[in-house]
């Protein structure tokens, strides 16, 4: 009768589960029913947390036709601080009942209705625990505390809104060693666009401090007191990708070497204070970090799209992450292979841009994160070059954000809306095989094709309500080859815990002259593999705050822009639309450019835009004019092309020639490195070397100014001496001057790290075979040099070993084959043909025979270390004072060794060395005061 009853309230919680599952999927039912003195209580957190969704049928994105399927959930006590919480309608993530009976302190994020009352009721519980953070924007917390106090104290707290696990301490993403501006057409944009750089644009990045030292950052760093104390190199390689100034070399010039960057903590997981940014009048905010995979909308994006939307001119830039070949264990998409595997749950916001990275040729890492987010949403939306990850690409499209903000700013005396940033940057991008994908956003960034876009004015904003749409028209002349739209809008920030983040759902339509509607992309998210592999279709998008629409080949004449919204709203919602028009038989090279540093011995790769398709003859320009083939048939669809040649080439240019119609470059320079050196680094001067280059008529110096790099002076030979003074710089770069421009200049160097002294490198001496002393000296510039001698200081007097004046060379030997017992300092004097005489530094030698005990120094003050050479490794050294008392024995394993003396008083004593019972040698040592 006990089975019978048991399988029955079983059968009948199981009918209950799936009843609440299906009749109720929305986020925060409570099903309950009740047999007998049976009850059975299941919250349903999310769709992910408590259903595994199997498509069973059609294509349609959004379609209805899902098996769910209930999970075990946790059982909760009736009448119990959990049940009480959740009956009130607070949001408990599921893995924190799995610390509630901890008695270890974990980081929990809460939510409560007001910050201030909260910490009043905490501090009247005698709460333990700590506050780690506090977002007074959205009134949530992070505070560290045992799971028990979290269920005996906050989870009584009657205004709670919502309780999760935290996201632990932010780890770095991979950073790069290599830039590559080129990839996604910056350098073209330096090239065509000379006026943007950045330069009133106040940039953040948010992870540990960067060196404010760095020369390619020097004058353009400012403070707000957020900087970590921990300095770190990624935090130099985002900053220098993003504002470099191109100091140190050429390949630290950044995307927009004038704009100026802070710092601000990335400990500090919450977004950084409104006043704070607007104080400062910070713009961008770059995020090259991540967390482990966290799928859900958390507190923290929570308050960075309510930062969003509250601050609609500030853009936050954040990494993908560097997880995509791992699987998400929880969630709606839990173990789907390369999905959903954004590093953190702030990437799950809405109005931020999340990037993703690639190699130098567009291809997608495989270790780059993809979406969907948890609610099926496109991230990331643009992908970037990244060497090593998704850091730098982020990086790189914080700079490129920052040129479009430049260019608005100058020509409307305002700062653009983030969503407008947005808008041209996805418009402007190069797309994959497909529009969109939940691996590669919305595509490639292409800055050129971005800035080209905002510069034509190929862009509108507006605002929409509930019945009151807004319309726009767009004429299209012939012959294009495709039009894109897109619309982005900065949301309002969801409910965290929520299974869906839009708010305010808008929609974008086009009617071309045909009267023919064309809808967004959409792809679909349902939880399987396949699905999510799917290439997008058209329909209506409910869950992105970005739209697309393209169409080919664009019939020429009128078309109607329709943005419009069902959601009632109290406001009205601010939007931004770009589009990009491709005309049909584009083709753009855009590298090199004239401005573009190329070199021999180095991969270059030429690169071009256009929508030709098939293949080409691609030509180069040699020293005589001609044209020299480099290869009949390039593929046109990878849009580069990669060469190396050791000979330079000046006012060259690229042709490609595809069919009956050809395409040039602008000219550009192919010039040999030179490497810039220190021949001496004296008291008074200093001389600066490098070797000659048979096509330069002349060279330039550079050193280090307020923020860049300025001219000092020209010159025709390879050197360059100059004198020290107090506030002299350090840092040097030498530009070799062509008939024709290069644009090059050597890479920086700090003349006084270079590890050289004056007129010489270093002075070696060292003891060979016990027996005798090498002494080895490096030159630098022996032209000067008349004489050079070698020398030996025994007690103050100064040896001659050896005088060299005929056949002086770079390096140079001298042997000491008589060297005197105990110390032998050893070092040279080079005489100058000027007259001058300069010392090397001195190296000591401590030499003796062997069985031979000498102290030094003696007599000794009793504070210092006694020095002992013994000349027997093995033997037993003892000290004993003038009555025979023994005070001190030690092994002595090497031929030198050093004795504590502080306790001796003052007096004679006496020294022995034994091997064995048999005294090899013996010494009298004076102490004093």
């Amino acid at each position: 009768m006990l089975r019978i009853n048991r399988v029955f309230f079983f059968l009948v919680a199981l009918f209950c589960s799936l009843f609440i599952v299906v009749v109720y999927p929305s986020y925060g039912k409570v099903g309950k029913c009740v047999r007998s003195n049976f009850s059975v209580e299941l919250r349903i957190n999310s769709i992910q947390d408590s259903v595994k969704i199997r498509r069973v049928k059609g294509r349609n994105p959004g379609a209805k036709s899902f098996k769910t399927i209930a999970k075990p959930q946790f059982r909760i006590k009736e009448n119990s601080n959990v049940s009480t919480a959740l009956k009130q309608g607070i949001i408990i993530q599921p893995e924190v009942y799995q610390t509630l009976k901890n008695k270890n302190d974990i980081t929990y994020t809460v939510i409560v209705r007001n910050v201030d009352h909260f910490l009043e009721y905490l501090n009247s519980r005698t709460f333990e625990g700590e506050i780690k953070a506090i977002n007074s924007q959205t009134n949530a917390l992070i505070l560290d505390c045992a799971g028990r106090t979290l269920e005996a104290t906050v989870l009584t707290y009657p205004h709670l809104a919502y309780i999760g696990l935290s996201q632990v301490i932010p780890k770095v993403e991979n950073s790069i060693n290599y830039m590559d501006l080129s990839v996604n057409r910056i350098n073209a944009v330096h090239a065509a666009y000379p006026g943007l750089k950045g330069e009133h644009i106040q940039v953040s990045i948010k992870e540990q401090f960067l060196d404010t030292t760095d020369i390619d950052l020097v004058g353009r760093y400012f403070s707000v007191g957020l900087e970590s104390e921990i300095i770190s190199q990624h935090a130099n390689f985002m900053a220098t990708m993003i504002a470099g100034a191109g100091n140190t070399y050429h390949l630290g010039f950044g995307v927009a070497p004038f704009a100026n960057i802070t710092s601000s903590d990335f400990t500090s997981i919450f977004p950084d204070e409104n006043e704070l940014l607007i104080a400062n009048e910070i713009s961008i905010q770059n995020h090259s970090y991540g967390f482990e995979i966290d799928n859900r909308y958390s507190p923290e994006a929570q308050a960075f799209d309510h930062q969003s939307f509250q601050l609609p001119n500030v853009l936050d830039v954040m990494s993908a992450g560097n997880k995509g070949i791992e699987t998400s264990g929880e969630g709606t998409y839990a173990d789907i292979e390369s999905y959903a595997n954004l590093s953190g749950s702030q990437k799950m916001a809405k109005n931020g841009l999340i990037v993703g990275a690639t190699n130098r040729f567009g291809v997608r890492d495989e270790r780059s994160s993809a979406g969907p987010t948890f609610d099926g949403r496109v991230k990331p939306d643009l992908m970037a070059f990244g060497q090593e990850g998704s850091s730098d690409a982020a990086a790189l499209v914080s700079g490129a954000s920052v040129l479009i903000q430049d260019g608005y700013q100058q020509k409307y005396d305002d700062l653009p809306p983030s969503s407008l940033v947005k808008a041209v940057l996805i418009a402007g991008a190069k797309p994959y095989t497909d529009p969109m994908s939940f691996k590669t956003g919305y595509g490639q960034l292409n800055a050129l094709a971005a800035v080209k876009i905002f510069n034509s004015e190929q862009f509108i904003t507006g605002e929409v309500q509930k019945n009151d749409p807004s319309e726009f028209e767009i004429v299209l002349p012939e012959n294009f080859k495709e039009l894109k739209m897109v619309l982005c809008w900065t949301d309002e920030a969801g409910i965290a815990g929520s299974d869906l983040a839009l708010v305010n759902d808008l929609d974008l339509a086009i009617m071309d002259p045909n009267d023919q509607e064309w809808l967004p992309w959409v792809l679909d998210y349902s939880p399987n593999f396949e699905s999510l592999s799917n290439p997008p279709m058209r329909g209506k998008d409910a869950r992105n705050n970005v739209e697309l629409i393209s169409i080919e080949n664009p019939q020429a004449g009128t078309y109607s822009i329709h943005v419009s919204t069902d959601t009632e709203m109290d406001f009205a919602q601010q939007f931004s639309l770009a589009y990009q028009i491709t005309d049909e038989d584009s083709f753009q090279w855009t590298f090199p450019s004239s401005s573009d540093i190329c070199l021999t011995n180095e991969e270059l790769i030429f690169r071009w835009d256009g929508k030709f398709i098939g293949t080409g003859r691609l030509e180069l320009k040699n020293g005589a004019g001609e044209w020299d083939i480099l290869d009949e048939n390039v593929d046109l669809n990878d849009s580069y092309f990669s060469w190396t040649t050791d000979t330079p080439y000046f006012q060259s240019q690229l042709k490609m020639t595809i069919g009956a119609r050809s395409f040039l470059s602008g000219e550009f320079n192919i010039v040999n490195e030179t490497a810039l050196n220190v021949d001496y680094d004296c008291e008074d001067k200093f001389k600066l070397i490098w070797e000659k280059d048979e096509l330069a008529i002349a060279y330039e110096l550079y050193e280090l100014g307020n923020k860049a790099m300025v001219s000092i002076a020209s010159v025709s030979d390879t050197f360059y001496l100059a004198s020290k003074s107090m506030d002299q710089t350090l840092n040097f770069a030498v530009k070799p001057i062509y008939e024709f421009d290069a644009n090059y200049k050597s890479r920086t160097i700090d003349f006084s790290e270079q590890g050289v002294n004056c007129y010489y490198t270093n002075f070696i001496s060292e003891l060979i075979d016990d027996s005798f002393v090498k002494n080895n000296l490096s030159l630098t510039s022996i032209s000067d040099i008349e004489q050079v001698d070698f020398y030996n200081r025994k007690d103050g007097v100064n040896h001659l070993l050896s005088s060299l004046n005929v056949d002086i060379n770079a390096d140079l030997e001298v042997e000491d084959l008589d060297p005197w017992e105990g110390v032998n300092n050893y070092y040279a004097q080079i005489n100058l043909k000027s007259g001058e005489e300069i010392q090397t530094d001195t190296t000591s030698i401590y030499y003796t025979e062997e069985n031979t005990l000498i102290v030094f120094p003696n007599p000794i003050a009793k504070s210092s270390f006694l020095n002992v050479l013994t000349g027997k490794p093995g033997a037993t050294l003892q000290l004993l004072n003038t009555s025979g008392d023994l005070l001190y024995e030690e092994e002595v394993f090497f031929d030198f060794a050093q004795i504590p003396i502080a306790d001796l008083a003052e007096g004679i004593y006496i020294l022995r060395l034994y091997q064995g019972s048999n005294q090899i040698s013996q010494a009298k040592l004076m102490v004093t005061d």
